[in-house]
């Protein structure tokens, strides 16, 4: 099961403690996301406060967050050119002549950073001022450009012609929001192999076969269905293919192959007439364990602006622990809660458990996604259907906006099973074995 697991790489500034009559005035930031990493312009008002008469403040000391080095460029105060010495994590700019008391100055200067990796398909960006700024009047933007989206929700920002936007006084705790964005779209060659594996069965097999990948926010092209022998018999309906097939004892597999070409992203709404009743279904132990959990979720002020479904995405994501021990446990929501660990599966339970609870449809999701370990794996996600429409929430990797990203590559959901079976004769000794093969093609 799959987990996501990125750098946070936080790209702030602090001052040092040695210039503790510094106050923030004003903090601006104009960013702009790139191949590499980030380039930023700064523009910073300061105002020194508090210091003795004839006692002035020489320079300014910035600290970076970043591993490494940042490249700083056109730094000046008082729009004229300045100073600074830069090092690794931090430089210094200096004033061209002392900053006294109450005085202010207004740092200019550009910072270029460099990421040492950036996740292919799911990138996550800091959008911060920190807190020695607060009450300081802020503008911040951050271009993610026309080949990314946002895909996480957040509660003190707005999004606007593919910018990150806040403006208006800082907090006094600073500002700090994880935004992930992901790719405008992507485009997969996908191949499902199911083996299905015989250990001296005489007879005849009737395999169901469902068209996959239907059903889920992406472009479904060119799918087949295919065999690696030839059947005694296939029909073609609208939802799967039947196919006959004769077994001899020395018959050791059949494959059943699901190939389809599969472009997933925005523009891609999840289209079917699933009736809603089906996915409010709840027990009467589900509606008296969680009703008081969502009660607690709801008085949450810490996610006040946010849909009620995002604050509940946000709780699953914050009360478990990734563990990949749980994987095949598959426990309930009872012991998900006693446990408070678990891989996607169990995240997905228990979102889908509350949210039914809190009458909002949900079904689990079943399907492939690019995680921590630079390749895809089975993954479980939730499908929700609000404001009259259903969209995708993954709960595993706090994605709350309605979009996941875009090497979410949906299966199934808890409708459908890959393969039906039907066996008549001797030894029904038959099992299941499925692997799969994602190609990227193209896409931004």
């Amino acid at each position: 099961m799959n987990q996501l697991k990125l750098t946070f790489l936080i790209f702030f500034f602090l001052i040092s403690q040695s210039f503790a009559g510094i106050k923030v005035v004003e903090w601006n930031e104009e960013a702009k996301l790139t191949d590499f990493g980030r380039v930023s312009k700064f523009f910073i008002q300061i105002q020194a406060v508090g210091l003795p008469q004839n006692v002035g403040i020489n320079s300014f000391s910035i600290t970076s967050s970043s591993n490494h080095r940042l490249i700083i460029s056109n730094v000046r105060v008082n729009a004229l050119s300045a100073k600074s010495l830069s090092i690794p994590n931090s430089f210094e700019v200096f004033f061209n002549k002392p900053l006294l008391n109450n005085q202010t100055a207004y740092i200019e200067y550009e910072a270029k950073d460099t990421y040492e990796k950036i996740n292919k398909y799911i990138r996550q960006e800091s959008f911060y001022i920190p807190q020695f700024a607060g009450g300081a009047k802020a503008n911040i933007s951050l271009d993610f450009g026309e080949n990314y989206e946002l895909i996480s929700s957040h509660k003190n920002i707005i999004v606007e012609n593919k910018k990150v936007l806040f403006n208006g006084i800082v907090p006094s705790v600073g500002l700090q929001e994880a935004l992930k964005i992901t790719n405008s779209f992507k485009t997969w060659l996908v191949s499902i192999k199911s083996k299905v594996l015989f250990n001296g069965s005489e007879g005849e097999v009737q395999i169901t076969a469902p068209y996959l990948f239907r059903g889920g926010a992406q472009e479904v092209q060119n799918q087949t269905i295919g065999a690696n022998k030839n059947p005694k018999k296939h029909i073609t309906n609208r939802d799967n293919d039947v196919l006959t097939f004769d077994v001899k004892p020395e018959d050791k597999e059949i494959i059943i192959q699901n190939k389809a070409l599969i472009t997933t992203g925005k523009k891609y709404s999840i289209e079917n007439n699933r009736l809603i009743e089906k996915y409010l279904e709840t027990t009467p132990s589900e509606e008296m364990l969680l009703k008081p959990i969502l009660q607690e979720i709801h008085a949450d002020p810490q996610y006040d602006s946010i849909p009620f479904h995002a604050k509940i995405v946000n709780y699953v994501n914050k009360t478990l622990k990734y563990d990949l021990n749980y994987f095949g446990k598959l426990l309930t929501v009872e012991q998900i809660l006693q446990t408070k660990s678990g891989v996607c599966s169990e995240f997905a339970t228990l979102f889908n458990a509350l949210a039914r609870v809190a009458k909002i449809p949900s079904s689990i999701v079943h399907g492939y996604a690019f995680g921590e370990y630079d390749k895809f794996d089975s993954h479980a996600w939730n499908m929700i259907f609000v404001d009259n429409k259903w969209i995708f929430v993954d709960p595993t990797w706090n994605l709350s906006s309605g979009m996941v990203s875009s090497s979410h590559i949906y299966i199934k959901d808890n409708r459908k099973e890959e393969l039906l079976l039907q066996f008549k004769g001797k030894g029904a000794d038959i099992k299941i074995d499925r692997e799969f093969e994602i190609k990227e093609i193209s896409g931004k």
